[in-house]
């Protein structure tokens, strides 16, 4: 109830060729990914976020897409919740991989009702994954002598701390 009229306004003109909630939901993130540009170095707006990137920011990160796809789709009575996690982050060996904060990343789940709960990611992937790069520096499967073996799966040290630990 707090978000502004136009959010549902610019939602229904951008939809306007959409017949079911899932065509939708497929216009709305290739309207985002194809009109903001991504960039880890915003400011966070004040009032209502949805309203802010749609009309006042010309870009943003994950978070910003994630919550204007929700926050837009609901305006229009379609269910969608933001959900977050990590990407992939880089293989070190056949069933290791070096996973970081610059991995961290948000999305859209949509509720259709034939289907349940269906994902959609609204973010640019080629800047997002250049910026997840940049982040780190270079990547984890270059060659960083990462000691796997004595980094646990929490994300602990083990007690012999070793030269090019995860957690450097």
């Amino acid at each position: 109830s707090s978000t502004p009229d136009r959010v549902a306004e610019r939602t229904r003109n951008i939809a306007v060729n959409a017949s079911t909630p899932y065509e939708t939901a497929v216009v709305i993130e290739e309207w985002l990914e194809g009109n903001r540009e991504y960039s880890l170095d915003v400011d966070r707006p004040d009032g209502n976020i949805v309203d802010a990137f749609l009309f006042e920011m010309n870009e943003g990160y994950c978070t910003y897409y994630a919550t204007a796809m929700a926050g837009m789709l609901r305006s229009v009575d379609i269910p969608a919740r933001i959900a977050v996690g990590y990407t992939t982050g880089d293989q070190l060996q056949e069933d290791t991989w070096a996973v970081r904060g610059a991995n961290s990343h948000a999305w859209v789940e949509v509720y259709l009702p034939e289907q349940g709960w269906i994902s959609f990611d609204p973010t640019p992937s080629d800047p997002r994954t250049d910026a997840e790069t940049g982040a780190v520096g270079v990547s984890a499967s270059a060659d960083l002598d990462i000691d796997s073996e004595n980094a646990s799966v929490d994300g602990n040290e083990s007690d012999e701390p070793t030269e090019g630990n995860l957690s450097e």
